[in-house]
């Protein structure tokens, strides 16, 4: 059994089994601790094994039990004494007293600090369960495989988490992974050298795909491992280190197919025009075949899959690999040949009559191969009515047939009319094969679907607090869809789950909103909101999810999911809280409700977060930040420079874009000069970015704050983007 679907099969065991996968984790990669028998141990261990090898089975139990009964962690260069023990049981039939020798043999393994791969995989295939609810804990031994993925590990640790990357490669894709994982020009996995970080970075890939990321739970790697062991069960290829065929790798994808369909070779009318005197192939000659269809994500989902006997797996293939060899071409100008491209012409057209019924763009080709053979039977015809014997006999006996030439392939004799089709096809499959890579998802996966996406923007900001803490806020809202009609029967959720820099999770912050709540102060859709989370020393990572649902209400129940929308925001650096490093917060962006715009008073007390990308006119903005650690004088006064700069992209003119780039970047840059006596502080700007420019099209911007420090020499950035976008009626 392959590695990754030990990994999978731990879903199915017993809770029993947790300690000892998670054991292994922590063991598999650490280097083999043998245990120090005595002599008479050892004998009857070696005496034991080779009982089994000569086949003398009983004999070795007895060798094997007593040794096991004296020792059962005993480990030797062979192997442990539980792993040959189990065997011998199981030759005998006693899969009761296998089981026995293969778990009480493994935790006595285990808590011994010592490690057999092959009764690991022995003790995992005998232990299936279909009721154990462990997929939580076998989610979480893949993910510490997979955080070991890397160089410079021993030759069979690598094996290992080659075929575990393996099996992740049809998800991830292999440009991805050589730019990610893999070093080195090797494609085969059995080749592959891990990059530094590779583990980590497949964390962060596996932490993308969580569809719902409030969960402990990862729905998709789930789904995943269960794909694999379906894959390795019923799609499998002892020559592919992944443990499945081509089928496999489409199975992983995308799972079950909606629909599958094979071409049978059995049609009589079929067997008559192709197997016939002359032509070197037979009914057998014409493989297995099995067609998936994958309708709901594309109209150009459609895998044939063609068995290859000699490698007994399924592979990957386009309608010529439905044909024999002697019927792919090339073809000669010979009766012999002509008699033979006659059967390919006929084996095509029965290939394309079947395809058709399920590629709507197949029938163009079968609509040819038609014209070919009404063609051929129109000129028999008026041969036959004209009383002269025209046209070229070929073949012979009841397979014999006649036929003519013409101008064009679809009027040619059989080579030509083959050689043509057969060109034909492979241009047409070529197509088909990229306009299906383009159209088709990489990977899709039902898990964890949950209604429609909501329209969420978001923005985050980090702060320092005074003892040393690093606050994270993360401001949203949302201007369409759902959040248009928001009222009392229906509210949102806000969830932010906070992982360590290894991505284990370390806790979450969860609020909620009534739909009358979140509306008001003249905005589109939801007023901003802000959800904090406090404390945190070292890098660590954000899961966002917001759910929106329905509250209680006579025709809807209460609780139910209406939309949701997640997020990921990766690799979050705690600030300095060094005080003599010059540190500073994230900038935070900030404007003024429309329904007090024009009221009087201060604005800067009216300002509220502002987390959308695109900015409409007329719209104030302001930008608030903090500013720590700044050195002072001798007199204990601080003194600092902050520079505001916007880089706006713009559009050249018609003969700009004519000769050269068709952008134009336009700066503009303030400064400030400050003093004070306090080395922590908060600054406001409000920007003046008016669309005159460019009053037409969306403006790119970024904005970029500088301080520097005139005491220290100390300077520190920190930058933010958005997008200026034209009254309406622009482009």
């Amino acid at each position: 059994m392959r590695v990754a679907r030990r990994v999978f099969s731990y879903i199915h065991l017993t809770d029993g089994l947790a300690l000892f996968c998670l054991s292994y984790v922590l063991t598999v990669f650490s280097p083999l601790v043998l245990s120090a028998p005595d002599d008479s141990l050892k004998k009857q261990y070696r005496e034991g094994i080779a009982a089994y090898h000569r086949g003398e089975y009983a004999r070795a139990q007895g060798q094997l039990r007593r040794t096991f009964t004296a020792d059962r962690s005993l480990t030797g260069k062979q192997g442990s004494v539980a792993y040959w023990l189990a065997l011998s049981y199981q030759k005998t039939g006693h899969t009761d007293s296998s089981n026995w020798a293969a778990r009480t043999g493994t935790r006595a393994i285990l808590k011994h600090d010592n490690f057999d791969a092959r009764l690991f995989d022995f003790y995992l295939s005998q232990m299936v369960s279909p009721h154990s609810e462990s997929s939580l804990e076998a989610t979480e031994l893949y993910f510490r495989l997979l955080r070991r993925v890397g160089p410079d590990l021993p030759s069979k640790t690598q094996a290992v988490l080659r075929e575990v990357v393996a099996q992740l490669r049809p998800l991830v894709g292999d440009e991805t992974l050589g730019k990610h994982v893999v070093r080195g020009s090797s494609s085969s996995p059995e080749g592959w050298a891990f990059r530094k970080g590779a583990g980590l970075w497949l964390l962060t890939w596996w932490r993308r795909q969580d569809p719902v990321p409030k969960t402990e739970k990862n729905e998709r790697a789930e789904e995943h491992l269960r794909r694999v062991d379906r894959a390795v069960e019923k799609f499998a290829s002892q020559r592919r280190i992944a443990g499945w065929d081509d089928r496999g790798d489409v199975y992983v994808r995308y799972g079950r197919p909606d629909q599958k369909y094979s071409i049978k070779f059995d049609d009589m009318g079929f067997l008559s025009e192709v197997v016939r005197s002359g032509v070197p192939v037979s009914r057998s000659d014409f493989p297995r075949n099995v067609i998936w269809k994958y309708p709901a994500l594309s109209s150009s989902g459609k895998y044939l899959f063609v068995r290859n006997e000699k490698r007994d797996e399924f592979e990957l293939s386009t309608a010529l690999e439905l044909l024999p060899a002697p019927l792919q071409g090339p073809f000669g100008p010979g009766n012999r040949q002509q008699n033979v491209a006659y059967s390919s012409m006929a084996a095509l057209r029965y290939v394309y009559s079947q395809l058709s019924l399920q590629y709507h763009d197949r029938g163009n080709t079968l609509s040819k191969l038609n014209g070919w053979f009404s063609y051929q039977a129109s000129r028999r015809r008026i041969s036959d009515l004209s009383g002269k014997q025209g046209g070229r006999e070929i073949g012979f006996g009841p397979g014999a047939r006649r036929v003519f030439g013409g101008s064009g392939p679809e009027k040619g004799y059989p080579s030509s009319a083959a050689t043509a089709s057969i060109s034909n096809v492979r241009n047409q499959e070529r197509q088909f094969s990229r306009r299906r890579t383009r159209e088709m998802p990489r990977t899709h996966s039902p898990a964890g679907e949950v209604g429609q996406r909501l329209p969420v923007e978001y923005r985050v900001a980090r702060f320092l607090g005074r003892e040393g803490t690093t606050r994270t806020e993360v401001y949203w809202g949302g201007r369409t869809g759902p959040f248009a009609d928001a009222d009392s029967s229906t509210g949102v959720e806000m969830t932010i789950v906070r992982h360590g820099s290894q991505y284990r999770r370390l806790g979450q912050v969860s609020r909620g909103y009534s739909g009358d709540q979140i509306i008001g102060d003249g905005w589109e859709g939801t007023a901003p909101q802000r959800t904090v989370v406090n404390g945190g020393r070292d890098t660590h990572h954000l899961s966002l999810q917001w759910d929106w649902r329905s509250r209680e209400e006579p025709r809807r129940p209460a609780g139910q999911r209406l939309g949701m929308f997640a997020a990921r925001v990766d690799t979050l650096q705690p600030l300095r809280a060094d005080a003599s490093e010059l540190e500073m917060s994230d900038l935070r962006l900030m404007s003024v409700p429309p329904s007090v715009r024009d009221e009087g008073g201060s604005i800067l007390q009216k300002t509220v977060p502002y987390p959308y990308d695109t900015v409409p006119p007329q719209t104030p903005l302001f930008l608030y930040f903090e500013i720590y650690h700044l050195g002072q004088s001798a007199q204990g006064q601080t003194r600092y420079t902050v520079t505001y700069e916007a880089r706006r992209q713009t559009r050249k003119g018609f003969l700009g874009r004519l000769f050269g780039d068709d952008t134009n970047t336009e700066v503009t840059s303030t400064t400030a000069e400050y003093t004070g006596r306090k080395r922590r502080t908060e600054e406001y700007l409000q920007l003046d970015l008016d669309l005159e420019a460019d009053p037409k099209r969306p403006q790119s911007t970024q904005v970029t704050v500088r301080v520097t420090d005139n005491v220290t020499g100390n300077e520190i950035e920190r930058s933010i983007s958005l997008t200026l976008t034209p009254s309406e009626g622009g482009r």
